[in-house]
């Protein structure tokens, strides 16, 4: 049996290259080889990274990782026991260990009694376990009661950096069970250290450690501390990994050109940009953030003025460019060929198309020049159909939406009143919609209908560069405009609801090619109120805007936990493609809410997203109240709001009160007041433990309510 600790990792990147000597592209080879480098026994640098390998891992920095502008090197120094108090309990200091290797791995056995460690290249990351072959038998030398393994090294960085924890600059020592920035003087990310878990390698078992960090110049003495009283449990099974790891993310494999837009399929699981007037579309596993490029069609898809995935996910539609003979083509998915590479139908045109699907009927809508097309489409084949009607407009359109209830046709025209709202009826353009007093058409450079239809946000030209209106889909009216109150500075030029209507982004457009382009508001669905700005940390990578060049698309995928930014700009740099993570937005349940930094302790599955931190407690301490907001994400109001505990452990007690000063201990609060959606309700959370108090554990909060 074997325990393994350490990994690095990164997101992997569709068909990785990498630039050689002479900044040509090259395909990614993992092979280990002999080094070039009189210091280093073996290397890869045929890889988005260059890692170098000492012959001995006993010498200083045996493990070099180079991206270019910066390198880090490791040095591992030991492993044993720590306790609460501090004191330390080593197994030994790193003895002699050659390096062996395997293709792309390479282990250095016995570097203490019975621990391996194994570096294991990856496109663009180094994976590193170090491993445990038996389990570390503790014989109670320590004076404390609380006992960790504990995994010790440093990291030497070739620049000074600085530590941000969730957006907070460290100071120069610390500790944390969260993610680890290491940014540059520049704020660029160079590595992250994600937050570091316990898991067993062949089975299913984790558990949260904790990084002790100390930093003196450009050298990090990082410490791994893992629950001993998980490692020794009897149900463990070994081997085992305790996973700090050291990540580089890149963007490698991604378009360098101008994108003109981008899609999602709509189950997420696939999404199409289009760059330099072609198209590439991609396959997306939210789970591990693996994007994959599909195989294109024989002769690829042509020169494409737009692409849109139909409803059912088994095509894709694109829309030719008018000087490559315009029309609109089919394609089906062929999953031998792993790509949308069947041509099953097509329908000519004039050129400039722009397409929509319907949503209930088998329709399909489409601008032809300076025409609307709606056609008759066997959406279960993926044909045209000969059913089609057209209806003349002033000008091209540049974007194009049916409402979900297939009653409405919402677009932008190019130029004049550019937004266009009309009725659809009997599957043709019907009478136009008129916009409320205040919003003139002429001034809109983009629209969003929301999830639940009863809003329309608009990007606008002038001041305040951004509105809200109401709207009445069965009336069919669009209501006075919702201004906020923290404006633009800059004219609105891409917006977007969240998919559950919590926030509003908007990307604005300047004559400075160093703004940024992202503004993100909250959004109050129930009172129609637009927010205060959401900090968005200023080191994040996004695009920047100005000088002709901008943002093209905000894309939220189907569930809304990713958004894609693209932006047109003439690049031999990937930095026109940008693909985030998004605020996690809670529905239909009471939550837990960290009350500082807005971040929720669970998902809408019951999930654990984070855990309260009390630190380290020692036994007979209380520790300080921690407060925690239980908000009501439900579309209705609730009552009779019962907080309770449960907690198995006999080492602790978990007390609640309504207030911390004076804080009333108790094991059930009980609320006595209606909370309506979105609103919140704080309470505080403590830990008491007696002299005699052995261990830590995990409890539950546990909250129920009824419907008003």
């Amino acid at each position: 049996m074997s325990l393994g600790l350490n990994k690095l990792e990164a997101i992997e990147l569709p068909k990785p290259k990498y630039l050689d000597a002479s900044s040509n592209e090259q395909d990614v080879d993992l092979k280990v080889t002999l080094s070039s480098e009189h210091s280093y026994e073996f290397e890869n640098t045929t890889n988005l990274i260059k890692t170098y390998f000492k012959k001995n891992i006993s010498e200083y920095a045996p493990v070099k990782v180079d991206i270019g502008d910066h390198f880090f090197e490791w040095t591992p120094f030991g492993v044993g026991f720590a306790d609460e108090q501090g004191n330390e309990d080593w197994f030994g200091r790193i003895n002699d260990a050659e390096a062996e290797i395997d293709d792309n791995k390479v282990i250095y056995k016995d570097l203490l009694l019975g621990i391996d460690d194994e570096f294991i290249v990856n496109a663009g990351e180094l994976k590193h376990n170090t491993i445990l072959n038996s389990k570390p038998v503790y014989n109670h030398t320590l004076p404390g009661k609380q006992i960790n393994v504990v995994v010790d090294g440093i990291i030497d960085f070739s620049t000074d950096i600085n530590m941000f924890v969730d957006g907070t600059i460290q100071k120069d020592e610390f500790e944390t069970s969260s993610e680890i920035q290491f940014r540059d003087s520049s704020g660029d990310i160079v590595f992250t250290l994600p937050p570091p878990v316990a898991y067993e390698i062949n089975g299913s078992a984790t558990t949260q450690c904790m990084y002790k960090v100390i930093k003196i110049g450009n050298v990090i003495s990082l410490k791994i501390f893992t629950p001993y009283e998980w490692i020794e449990d009897a149900s463990r099974a070994y081997p085992v990994a305790i996973d700090p790891t050291l990540r580089y993310i890149s963007t490698a494999g991604m378009p360098t050109g101008a994108i003109h837009f981008s899609s999602w399929s709509e189950n997420g699981d696939f999404f199409a940009l289009g760059y330099n007037y072609t198209t590439s579309a991609y396959k997306f596993d939210p789970l591990t953030n693996t994007v994959t490029e599909l195989n294109p069609p024989q002769g690829g898809y042509g020169r494409t003025e737009f692409v849109n995935f139909a409803p059912n996910g088994k095509y894709i539609l694109v829309a030719s460019h008018i000087t490559s003979g315009a029309d609109l083509r089919i394609f089906s998915y062929n999953t031998l060929e792993q790509g949308f590479t069947n041509l099953i139908s097509h329908e000519p045109s004039t050129g400039y198309n722009i397409a929509a699907f319907f949503n209930k009927n088998n329709r399909i809508v489409y601008s032809n020049n300076y025409s609307i097309v709606f056609q008759d489409f066997d959406i279960e084949n993926g044909i045209f159909l000969p059913n089609k009607t057209s209806s003349g407009i002033p000008y091209r359109v540049s974007k194009i939406a049916v409402s979900k209830n297939d009653k409405y046709l919402l677009r932008i025209e190019v130029l004049g009143d550019k937004f266009k709202i009309n009725s659809i009826v009997n599957g043709s353009m019907g009478p136009a919609i008129s916009l409320p007093s205040g919003l003139a058409a002429s001034r809109i450079n983009d629209f969003d209908l929301s999830s639940d239809e009863k809003f329309i946000a608009f990007a606008l030209t002038a001041h305040p560069y951004f509105c809200v209106c109401p709207f009445d889909e069965n009336a069919g009216v669009i209501g006075d405009p919702i201004f906020p109150n923290t404006p633009l500075d800059m004219p609105g030029v891409k917006i977007s609801f969240s998919k559950k209507m919590n926030y509003l982004v908007v990307a604005k457009n300047s004559s400075s090619s160093s703004e940024r382009a992202l503004t993100i508001y909250k959004f109050n669905k129930e009172s129609a109120y637009i927010g205060d700005q959401i900090h968005i940390d200023p080191n994040l990578p996004q695009p920047t805007t100005g000088n002709g060049y901008p943002i093209t698309s905000i894309n939220f995928s189907p569930t809304g936990e990713h958004l894609i930014v693209t932006k047109h700009y003439y690049t031999t740099t990937p930095a026109n493609f940008f693909l985030y993570k998004f605020f996690y937005e809670p529905e239909n349940n009471v939550f837990f809410k960290d009350p500082i930094t807005e971040d929720y302790y669970s998902d809408n599955k019951g999930n654990t997203l984070m855990l309260i931190d009390f630190g380290t407690i020692v036994a007979g301490q209380t520790t300080s109240p921690k407060r925690i907001l239980l908000e009501n994400c439900y579309d209705y109001a609730v009552k009779n709001i019962q907080l309770s505990i449960s907690n198995p452990s006999q080492d602790f007690r978990v007390e609640l009160s309504e207030s911390d000063l004076p804080f009333m201990p108790q094991q059930t609060l009980y609320f006595n007041q209606t909370l309506n959606p979105r609103e919140s309700v704080p309470f505080y959370i403590r830990v008491t433990t007696t002299d005699q108090s052995q261990s830590g554990g995990m409890f539950e909060v546990l909250a129920k309510c009824d419907v008003v």
